[in-house]
C-alpha cells in the first residue's frame, strides 16, 4: 500500500473466525514479503465463498454470496452446535478483521453473534440472542479507541462503502453480470463515491442555498424583483421536481429492462419454444390421442365380433371340409339315400302330380320316382342326421369363410395403424411433458403475464420520460430568461451594490463549480475508459477482435468490436468477467482508492489463454496492492501456479473434515 493515502488506503492484516460456518477456529495472518499476493486453494464446498462472506459479515453484517445449501444452515458452526449440551446454553460466533490504513495505523473490526442452543430430542437448534459490532482504532503509540454501532459502521463506510464493495470483494462467477441493465447507475454512483466527485455535489448544494438566500436579501425592498425571484425559485423547484421525475422514470425503465431480461432468461430455459405453444401442442396431442384410442377400440370390437362369429368355423374348417368330403363319397357310392323325403315321393305317385310344381306325371317321371323309392333301402336315424349335418356345414361355404378372413385382415391392419399412431402420439406427449417437467407451469404463466405488463409499462415510462425531457428544455429556457430579467431589475437599485456583487460572485462560483464538475466527470470517465481498455487488452488473447472500450455519460460500458458495433452482449461470460476486472482495476488506479482486492473463483469462466494473462496482470498488480485470490484446484493450473507460487507472500490450502462439518486452513508458505 502507498503510505500517505491516509484513510483511503486499506490492507487486510489478519482475519479470525470463531464458530463461523465451516470455520470453527481459524486465524490467518497476511504477512507480506515482496508481492502482496495471497493464494487460497480449496475444493468446491470447502469454504472459499464463506471466507468471502465472513469478511462481508464482519464489515457489513450480511452475507451477499451465500450459497443455497448454506442458506439452510445456521451461522453457528454445525459441529459446535451438535457438541453443545442437552440443556440450553449460549455459543458465540465471532469474526475479527484487522486492517492497516497507514504506517503503524490499524483498525480492528469485530462482529459477534450470540446464539441460544439446545439438543432436545437429539435435534440441535439455535436462536439468535443478540449481536454487536465494534471498531477498535489503534494509533502509532498503541493506544486503542473503541467505537460501536452506528459510529463503528461509519468507519467501514469511510474505508469501503457498502454500496461499492462489489468492486473490491468479488465473487468471480458473478462478475459477468456486472454489465446488466442496471449497471450504469451503480457504476456511476461507484465512480462518484470512489473518486470523491460526490463531494462537489455537496458543495454545489451549499452554494445554491447561499445564492437563494442572497437573492431573497437583494429583492426584499423591490417588489418587481421579488416577484421575479419567486417565479425563478418556483421554476427552479419545478425543474428539480422534473429532474427527479426523469430520474425516477429512468430507474423504473432500467429496472423494467433488467426484470425483462431476467424473465426472458427464465423463459429461455424451456427447451424448444414458448411455453404456451408447448401447452397448446400438449392439449391437441391429448385430444388426438383420445380420438384415436376410441377409433382403435371400435375396430378391436368389430374384430372381436367377427371372431365370435367365424372363429369356430375357421378353427374347425379342416374337420368341416373332411366331413363334407366323407358325406359326398358315401352319396357317390349310394350309401346315402337321395336327400328327398320318402313321404313326398309316395304322395307324388298317389296324386299322379308333383306337389311342388303341380305338373302331371308322365310315364318316365313315374318310373323315375318308383326307382327312387326302390333305391331308398333304409331311412335310418344315422343317415337322416348325416343329411342334416351336411346342410348345416354347407351353410358355412368356403367363400363366406374367405370373406370373413379378408375382413379380419383389413381390421387387423387398421388396428395396427391406429396402434402406431397412438405410440407416436404418446412419444410426442412424453417429450413435451419431459420438457416441462422441471418447470412450474403456473409460475411460467405468471412470468409471461408479467413480461407483457412490464413491456407495456416500459413503453409508457419511455414516452413519459421523453415528454418530461422536452418540458425540461422549455423550463430551462424559461429559468434563463427569468435570471436575465432579475439581473436587469436588480441593476436598477443603486443601494444594493454590495449585495449585487455578492450575488454575481456566488452565481459565477456556482457556474465555475458546475463546469469544473462536468470536466472532472468527463475526464474521469474518459480516463477510466482508456485504462479499462488498456488492462482488458492485456488480459484478452484475441486483441484484434476488439477496437476499444467506451463509457458513455451515464457510465454504461460498451465493448466495441473491430467492425464498429457494441458486442458486449454477445461476448462470452469469461470475456465479460475480464472486462469487469479491467474496469475495477482501472477504477482503483484512476481514483487512488487503495483498497485490497479479494476474488473468489477468479478464473472459473476463463479460457486457458486468458488465465495466463490473468496471472501476469495480478502478479504485477500485487507489487502495489494487496491481492487475495481463492481458487479451486482445477482453476489453479500449472500455468497460473508457475507465475504465482514464487511471488506469493502466503499460500494456503483449505481442508474439509471427513464429516464435511468443519474446514481448516493450512498455510503452505
Amino acid at each position: 500500500m502507498h503510505a500517505g493515502r491516509g484513510d483511503r488506503a486499506l490492507r487486510i492484516k489478519s482475519v479470525i473466525f470463531k464458530n463461523y460456518r465451516q470455520f470453527a477456529d481459524v486465524h490467518i495472518d497476511f504477512y507480506r514479503k515482496g508481492n502482496d499476493l495471497h493464494i487460497f486453494v480449496g475444493k468446491n464446498g470447502a469454504g472459499k465463498t464463506n471466507f468471502l462472506n465472513g469478511i462481508n459479515w464482519c464489515l457489513y453484517g450480511d452475507e451477499p454470496h451465500l450459497a443455497r445449501d448454506s442458506q439452510a444452515l445456521p451461522l453457528l458452526n454445525v459441529k459446535a452446535l451438535e457438541l453443545g449440551s442437552d440443556d440450553e446454553s449460549t455459543q458465540e460466533v465471532l469474526v475479527n478483521v484487522v486492517v492497516e490504513t497507514g504506517p503503524d495505523r490499524e483498525i480492528m473490526f469485530l462482529r459477534k453473534a450470540r446464539f441460544k442452543t439446545n439438543k432436545r430430542n437429539n435435534q440441535p437448534s439455535c436462536i439468535l440472542e443478540d449481536s454487536q459490532f465494534e471498531v477498535r482504532l489503534i494509533d502509532q503509540k498503541g493506544n486503542t479507541k473503541i467505537v460501536t454501532d452506528e459510529e463503528a459502521q461509519r468507519y467501514v463506510e469511510r474505508l469501503v462503502p457498502k454500496r461499492i464493495r462489489e468492486f473490491f470483494f468479488f465473487d468471480g462467477e458473478r462478475l459477468d453480470s456486472y454489465f446488466k441493465a442496471s449497471a450504469g447507475p451503480i457504476i456511476k454512483s461507484s465512480v462518484f463515491e470512489i473518486s470523491r466527485i460526490n463531494t462537489l455535489d455537496q458543495v454545489e448544494r451549499k452554494l445554491d442555498a447561499v445564492l437563494k438566500e442572497i437573492r431573497r436579501e437583494a429583492t426584499k425592498l423591490n417588489p418587481m424583483a421579488d416577484d421575479l425571484r419567486k417565479k425563478l425559485e418556483e421554476a427552479e423547484n419545478y425543474l428539480e421536481n422534473i429532474n427527479n421525475q426523469i430520474e425516477e422514470y429512468n430507474n423504473q425503465i432500467i429496472m423494467a429492462k433488467e426484470k425483462l431480461e431476467e424473465i426472458e432468461e427464465e423463459l429461455r430455459k424451456v427447451p424448444g419454444t414458448d411455453i404456451d405453444i408447448v401447452l397448446r401442442e400438449l392439449k391437441n396431442l391429448r385430444g388426438e390421442l383420445e380420438t384415436k384410442r376410441q377409433f382403435c377400440e371400435q375396430k378391436i370390437k368389430e374384430k372381436q365380433d367377427i371372431l365370435v362369429q367365424v372363429g369356430p368355423v375357421i378353427m374347425l374348417w379342416p374337420a368341416i371340409r373332411k366331413t363334407l368330403q366323407i358325406i359326398a363319397e358315401k352319396r357317390e357310392n349310394r350309401e346315402i339315400p337321395p336327400n328327398i323325403p320318402k313321404d313326398l315321393l309316395e304322395s307324388v305317385l298317389r296324386n299322379n302330380s308333383c306337389d311342388v310344381c303341380g305338373r302331371t306325371l308322365d310315364d318316365s317321371a313315374r318310373i323315375r320316382i318308383e326307382d327312387m323309392l326302390r333305391e331308398i333301402k333304409l331311412t335310418s336315424e344315422v343317415y337322416q342326421r348325416l343329411i342334416y349335418i351336411e346342410g348345416i356345414l354347407k351353410s358355412y361355404h368356403l367363400e363366406k369363410a374367405k370373406r370373413f378372413i379378408k375382413d379380419l385382415r383389413k381390421l387387423t391392419e387398421e388396428i395396427g395403424a391406429f396402434e402406431k399412431d397412438l405410440q407416436r402420439i404418446q412419444t410426442d406427449i412424453q417429450k413435451r411433458e419431459e420438457s416441462l417437467s422441471n418447470f412450474n407451469i403456473e409460475k411460467i404463466r405468471e412470468l409471461q403475464a408479467e413480461r407483457k405488463e412490464l413491456t407495456e409499462v416500459l413503453g409508457i415510462n419511455q414516452k413519459r420520460q421523453g415528454e418530461l425531457g422536452a418540458y425540461k428544455k422549455a423550463l430551462e429556457s424559461k429559468i434563463e430568461g427569468l435570471k436575465n430579467q432579475l439581473t436587469k431589475e436588480l441593476k436598477k437599485a443603486a443601494s444594493i451594490r454590495k449585495t449585487q456583487k455578492e450575488l454575481l460572485f456566488c452565481e459565477k462560483a456556482l457556474e465555475v463549480l458546475r463546469c469544473a464538475k462536468e470536466r472532472i466527470i468527463e475526464k474521469t470517465m474518459r480516463t477510466i475508459g482508456e485504462e479499462t481498455d488498456t488492462v482488458f487488452k492485456n488480459l484478452i488473447w484475441k486483441t484484434s477482435s476488439f477496437k476499444n472500450v467506451k463509457i458513455d455519460k451515464d457510465f454504461n460500458l460498451s465493448l466495441i468490436h473491430e467492425t464498429g458495433y457494441d458486442c458486449l452482449g454477445s461476448v462470452s461470460a469469461g470475456e465479460r468477467e475480464l472486462l469487469a476486472l479491467s474496469f475495477t482495476l482501472a477504477l482503483h488506479k484512476v481514483s487512488g482508492f487503495e483498497s485490497s482486492i479479494l476474488i473468489d473463483t477468479p478464473v472459473a469462466r476463463m479460457s486457458d489463454e486468458h488465465r495466463e494473462n490473468f496471472a501476469d496482470i495480478f502478479a504485477k498488480l500485487s507489487k502495489d496492492k494487496q491481492v487475495i485470490l481463492l481458487f479451486t484446484p482445477s482453476e489453479y493450473t500449472t500455468e497460473i501456479s508457475k507465475v504465482m507460487n514464487h511471488i506469493a507472500s502466503t499460500r494456503h490450502r483449505i481442508i474439509v473434515s471427513e464429516d464435511e462439518k468443519e474446514a481448516q486452513i493450512e498455510r503452505l508458505c
